[in-house]
């Protein structure tokens, strides 16, 4: 039977050995693990304020791979490059430009962070083909982010985009004829 301690040190990859081993003081094998764990997730979060809270792009340049493979659903930008992420925030940016994401839910396993967040924001800027609405929107989305070398290296993501396009009067609601 697994315990609820083991099953936590299994989860953060802690062998038995590691787990016996940081009992009697010595520093666990997966220290490095853990402190790339935590730089992952500071550089998930950092992308999140600064790109797209701040609108501030060049972090794309700063922390994601120039050859990023972004497979997120359904996105016009799907494709390789970090340009692709960099044209979705100023996407974003433009139509929302009072534009807040939060990280509702983070968790980092390995070389990769499962994130889900939310979007809120008023659209009064141009989307896509559409004029300003003026309506305010609140959308969710979830990423899930592989890291190397300390950067973004590839990228999975899906959004919610029917609810927010919904909110925005841009989409019909189901059973609304």
């Amino acid at each position: 039977m697994l315990t609820a301690a083991r099953a936590a040190a299994v989860r953060a990859g802690v062998s038995r050995g590691d787990a016996a081993g940081t009992a009697r003081g010595r520093a666990p094998a997966t220290l490095a693990r853990t402190m790339e764990h935590d730089d992952n997730e500071r550089v998930f979060r950092e992308l999140v304020e600064r790109a797209f809270c701040r609108g501030d792009t060049t972090v794309f340049d700063e922390l994601v791979s120039a050859d990023l493979l972004d497979h997120e659903a359904g996105s016009p930008a799907r494709s390789a490059g970090r340009d692709s992420m960099r044209w979705v925030a100023g996407l974003l940016r433009t139509a929302f430009p009072d534009l807040r994401v939060t990280v509702e839910d983070i968790v980092t396993v390995g070389d990769r962070t499962w994130a889900r967040v939310r979007y809120r924001g008023t659209n009064s800027g141009q989307f896509m083909d559409s004029a300003p609405t003026g309506r305010y929107a609140e959308w969710d989305g979830v990423s899930i982010c592989r890291y190397a070398g300390g950067r973004l290296v590839e990228h999975w993501g899906v959004v919610d985009r029917l609810s927010g396009l919904q909110q925005l009067g841009l989409a019909g609601r189901p059973g609304a004829h």
